[in-house]
Protein backbone atom coordinates (compact mmCIF):
# COMPACT_ATOMS: atom_id res chain seq x y z
CA UNK A 1 0.00 0.00 0.00
CA UNK A 2 2.39 2.40 0.78
CA UNK A 3 4.87 2.12 -2.07
CA UNK A 4 2.76 3.90 -4.30
CA UNK A 5 2.42 6.55 -1.74
CA UNK A 6 6.08 7.31 -1.41
CA UNK A 7 6.83 8.03 -4.99
CA UNK A 8 3.20 10.16 -5.76
CA UNK A 9 2.70 11.90 -2.24
CA UNK A 10 4.64 15.13 -1.91
CA UNK A 11 8.15 14.25 -0.27
CA UNK A 12 7.33 16.46 2.77
CA UNK A 13 4.33 14.79 3.75
CA UNK A 14 4.61 12.39 6.89
CA UNK A 15 4.55 8.27 6.12
CA UNK A 16 1.76 8.47 8.39
CA UNK A 17 -0.05 10.91 6.48
CA UNK A 18 0.70 9.28 3.26
CA UNK A 19 -0.56 6.35 4.74
CA UNK A 20 -3.61 8.26 5.80
CA UNK A 21 -3.94 9.03 2.11
CA UNK A 22 -3.65 5.85 0.63
CA UNK A 23 -6.75 4.69 3.25
CA UNK A 24 -8.90 7.77 1.98
CA UNK A 25 -8.41 6.97 -1.55
CA UNK A 26 -8.79 3.20 -1.21
CA UNK A 27 -12.40 4.13 1.42
CA UNK A 28 -13.14 6.33 -1.66
CA UNK A 29 -12.75 4.28 -4.80
CA UNK A 30 -14.55 1.19 -2.33
CA UNK A 31 -11.53 -0.68 -2.47
CA UNK A 32 -10.47 -0.76 1.34
CA UNK A 33 -11.91 -4.90 1.76
CA UNK A 34 -8.39 -5.49 -0.74
CA UNK A 35 -6.16 -3.52 0.73
CA UNK A 36 -3.86 -5.77 1.76
CA UNK A 37 -4.29 -8.03 -1.51
CA UNK A 38 -2.22 -8.76 -3.81
CA UNK A 39 -3.25 -6.79 -7.22
CA UNK A 40 -3.15 -10.17 -9.76
CA UNK A 41 -5.10 -11.59 -7.09
CA UNK A 42 -7.94 -9.07 -7.78
CA UNK A 43 -10.74 -8.64 -9.80
CA UNK A 44 -10.44 -6.75 -13.51
CA UNK A 45 -12.38 -3.96 -12.09
CA UNK A 46 -10.61 -3.93 -8.52
CA UNK A 47 -7.37 -3.53 -10.51
CA UNK A 48 -8.41 -0.75 -13.08
CA UNK A 49 -9.73 1.01 -9.46
CA UNK A 50 -6.68 0.48 -7.81
CA UNK A 51 -4.77 1.96 -11.26
CA UNK A 52 -6.48 4.89 -10.62
CA UNK A 53 -6.05 5.22 -6.85
CA UNK A 54 -2.85 5.32 -7.40
CA UNK A 55 -3.32 8.11 -9.77
CA UNK A 56 -5.20 9.89 -7.00
CA UNK A 57 -2.44 9.66 -4.66
CA UNK A 58 -0.76 12.82 -6.26
CA UNK A 59 -2.37 16.14 -5.16
CA UNK A 60 -2.06 17.35 -8.93
CA UNK A 61 -5.24 19.12 -9.77
CA UNK A 62 -5.41 17.18 -13.36
CA UNK A 63 -5.49 13.58 -13.57
CA UNK A 64 -5.01 11.65 -16.73
CA UNK A 65 -7.05 8.54 -16.98
CA UNK A 66 -6.00 6.56 -19.88
CA UNK A 67 -8.85 4.24 -20.57
CA UNK A 68 -9.91 3.14 -17.01
CA UNK A 69 -13.08 1.48 -18.41
CA UNK A 70 -10.94 -0.78 -20.93
CA UNK A 71 -11.84 -4.64 -20.60
CA UNK A 72 -14.41 -3.95 -18.64
CA UNK A 73 -18.29 -5.52 -18.29
CA UNK A 74 -20.45 -2.33 -19.02
CA UNK A 75 -21.87 -2.37 -15.07
CA UNK A 76 -18.41 -2.44 -13.98
CA UNK A 77 -17.30 0.59 -16.25
CA UNK A 78 -20.15 2.43 -14.62
CA UNK A 79 -19.48 1.72 -11.14
CA UNK A 80 -15.55 2.47 -11.77
CA UNK A 81 -16.30 5.88 -13.72
CA UNK A 82 -19.05 7.18 -10.73
CA UNK A 83 -16.47 5.96 -8.13
CA UNK A 84 -13.77 8.36 -9.69
CA UNK A 85 -16.74 10.84 -10.45
CA UNK A 86 -16.95 11.50 -7.09
CA UNK A 87 -13.48 10.81 -6.01
CA UNK A 88 -12.66 13.91 -8.15
CA UNK A 89 -15.99 15.94 -7.30
CA UNK A 90 -14.88 15.53 -3.52
CA UNK A 91 -11.32 16.41 -3.65
CA UNK A 92 -11.88 19.28 -6.57
CA UNK A 93 -10.07 17.62 -9.23
CA UNK A 94 -10.71 17.90 -13.07
CA UNK A 95 -10.44 14.00 -14.57
CA UNK A 96 -9.15 14.50 -18.56
CA UNK A 97 -10.09 10.29 -19.84
CA UNK A 98 -9.78 8.12 -22.99
CA UNK A 99 -12.40 6.09 -23.68
CA UNK A 100 -13.23 3.81 -26.60
CA UNK A 101 -16.68 2.41 -27.52
CA UNK A 102 -18.18 3.84 -24.34
CA UNK A 103 -21.99 2.94 -23.63
CA UNK A 104 -24.21 5.25 -23.84
CA UNK A 105 -25.69 5.68 -20.66
CA UNK A 106 -21.79 6.16 -19.48
CA UNK A 107 -21.55 8.99 -21.46
CA UNK A 108 -24.17 10.56 -20.71
CA UNK A 109 -25.21 10.39 -17.29
CA UNK A 110 -21.18 10.84 -15.82
CA UNK A 111 -19.20 13.14 -18.19
CA UNK A 112 -19.95 16.76 -18.11
CA UNK A 113 -17.74 17.01 -21.56
CA UNK A 114 -16.30 15.08 -24.00
CA UNK A 115 -14.10 16.07 -27.27
CA UNK A 116 -14.60 13.58 -30.20
CA UNK A 117 -11.85 12.75 -32.53
CA UNK A 118 -12.14 11.80 -36.26
CA UNK A 119 -9.58 11.26 -38.96
CA UNK A 120 -9.06 13.91 -41.06
CA UNK A 121 -6.79 12.51 -44.09
CA UNK A 122 -2.88 12.77 -43.84
CA UNK A 123 -3.71 15.38 -40.70
CA UNK A 124 -5.01 12.71 -38.44
CA UNK A 125 -6.99 13.09 -35.54
CA UNK A 126 -9.30 16.07 -35.93
CA UNK A 127 -11.97 17.77 -33.52
CA UNK A 128 -15.58 16.74 -34.64
CA UNK A 129 -17.68 17.70 -31.28
CA UNK A 130 -16.63 19.09 -28.29
CA UNK A 131 -19.23 19.81 -25.77
CA UNK A 132 -21.87 18.37 -23.25
CA UNK A 133 -22.33 14.03 -24.20
CA UNK A 134 -26.36 14.67 -24.16
CA UNK A 135 -25.89 17.44 -27.51
CA UNK A 136 -24.22 14.84 -29.20
CA UNK A 137 -27.06 13.20 -31.19
CA UNK A 138 -28.26 16.73 -32.26
CA UNK A 139 -25.04 17.48 -33.53
CA UNK A 140 -24.73 14.61 -35.44
CA UNK A 141 -28.70 14.97 -36.67
CA UNK A 142 -27.67 18.91 -37.38
CA UNK A 143 -25.29 17.49 -40.03
CA UNK A 144 -27.19 14.99 -41.60
CA UNK A 145 -26.94 12.13 -39.76
CA UNK A 146 -29.31 11.69 -37.27
CA UNK A 147 -29.41 8.68 -34.98
CA UNK A 148 -32.08 5.95 -35.79
CA UNK A 149 -34.17 5.23 -32.98
CA UNK A 150 -33.17 2.94 -30.51
CA UNK A 151 -29.78 2.75 -31.66
CA UNK A 152 -27.16 4.06 -28.85
CA UNK A 153 -26.17 7.86 -30.02
CA UNK A 154 -22.33 6.95 -29.36
CA UNK A 155 -22.32 3.50 -31.44
CA UNK A 156 -23.62 6.12 -34.23
CA UNK A 157 -21.46 8.10 -34.09
CA UNK A 158 -18.68 6.00 -34.41
CA UNK A 159 -20.18 4.30 -37.28
CA UNK A 160 -20.36 7.62 -38.96
CA UNK A 161 -16.86 8.86 -38.41
CA UNK A 162 -15.58 5.13 -39.46
CA UNK A 163 -17.70 5.36 -43.15
CA UNK A 164 -17.18 9.31 -43.66
CA UNK A 165 -14.15 9.90 -41.47
CA UNK A 166 -13.24 13.38 -39.66
CA UNK A 167 -13.07 15.95 -42.33
CA UNK A 168 -16.93 16.75 -43.27
CA UNK A 169 -17.61 16.62 -39.54
CA UNK A 170 -14.12 18.96 -38.40
CA UNK A 171 -15.67 21.52 -40.90
CA UNK A 172 -19.36 21.27 -39.48
CA UNK A 173 -18.23 21.92 -36.41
Amino acid sequence: RIYSALLRCPREWSRERKLRRVDSIMHTLGMSHVADSVVHKVSGGQRKRASAAVEFLSTRPLLFMDEPTSGLDSATATALVVKLRGAASHEKRTVISTIHQPAWNLLADHFDRIVVLGVDGDRGGTVVFDGPPRSLPGHFAEGGAPSPEGENPADHMMYVLAGEGGAKWATFW
